[in-house]
């Protein structure tokens, strides 16, 4: 069974193993920061979460180990953007990540649709979404608007 907890509600050091996998070079190369951000950036940003409506981030723990991130950025009732990367020292989470994401997304947040905005080279995450039945809605030169409806899940 799968733990959502909060990073408002984190230790330091679980807020600094995350900050080390967000700087991990294969996980920072496919997101819109691609620096390395610093310690004081990171638990800035964690306080800026305490009162924010329009933002949600979450370790997902599953049977005691820490699996990834996922968030969620723009909530709306309408819908909300998505966003997730996994433990780059565990393998074949992704699925697990997508179906908490899935599950707080439409029931928690009561969103009509969930959103993703993917670079194009990044072909694992856009398998990923495909499979969950996410479809291209738009795209620029570099990425890819991605959306899954809750009434087509």
């Amino acid at each position: 069974m799968s733990i959502l907890t909060s990073f408002t509600k984190l230790p330091l050091n679980k807020l600094e193993m995350i900050l080390d996998w967000r700087n991990n070079p294969t996980i920072k190369n496919n997101m819109y920061t691609k620096e390395c951000i610093t310690l004081e950036e990171h638990l800035k940003f964690v306080k800026s979460l305490q009162n924010s409506t329009e933002k949600k981030y979450f370790l997902v723990s599953n049977d005691n180990f820490d699996i990834g991130v996922i968030y969620f950025t723009s909530i709306s009732k309408l819908s909300c953007y998505m966003g997730i990367y996994a433990n780059p020292n565990q393998k074949g989470v992704g699925e697990l990540l997508m179906q908490e994401i899935i599950k707080y997304g439409f029931n928690t947040l009561s969103c009509q649709a969930i959103k993703a905005e993917v670079y194009k080279n990044n072909q694992r995450a856009i398998k990923l979404y495909e499979a969950f039945g996410f479809t291209t809605i738009s795209q620029s030169k570099n990425l890819l608007k991605m959306e899954l409806k809750n009434e087509n899940r």
